[in-house]
């Protein structure tokens, strides 16, 4: 038996509609529930964002011109298609994974964990630390929680 994710209804181990919610449920967890139904489509767009394959002036076009997104002296723009995480080590997880090229791996922790998680487009960021490696922390403007990602995903 498993547990629906959303409303944790227990379920037979086959199901793959929560008979109590009626949303999509995924395959049993370590822990007993369901991980969530993430459709092929979102992954393989996702996938397409993070090698890079969509172009970047396809991002510039859907930016918008609102002042909120126009770069000022010390602040940086979040760029769409990059992972980040709450730590640096968690990102050089992600990173040492997608590297590897073993992408079920790749979702898999990017499903399951948290503290990993797809960069949002357009944010304004101040640069905290750069590391040797690449991999920089950037805070949020008006946010106090800063965040790992990659130098190339902020302008």
């Amino acid at each position: 038996m498993k547990k629906c994710p959303y409303c944790f209804t227990e379920l037979d181990d086959r199901a793959s509609i929560c008979s109590s919610c009626r949303k999509k449920v995924g395959k049993k967890g370590r822990d007993g529930i369901a991980k969530k139904y993430t459709s092929p489509i979102t992954k393989l767009i996702l996938l397409l964002f993070l090698i890079g394959l969509i172009p970047t002036a396809l991002t510039q076009f859907t930016k918008s011109d609102s002042d909120n997104n126009k770069k000022q002296p010390g602040i940086h723009i979040t760029k769409k298609g990059y992972v980040a995480a709450t730590t640096e080590q968690y990102l050089s997880m992600a990173v040492k994974i997608y590297a590897s090229g073993d992408m079920n791996a790749f979702y898999k922790l990017m499903n399951s964990n948290p503290n990993i998680f797809p960069l949002k487009e357009g944010v304004r960021v101040y640069l905290e630390d750069v590391k040797l490696k690449g991999i920089v922390k950037i805070r949020p403007e008006g946010s106090t929680v800063s965040i790992w990602t990659i130098r190339e995903a902020i302008d």
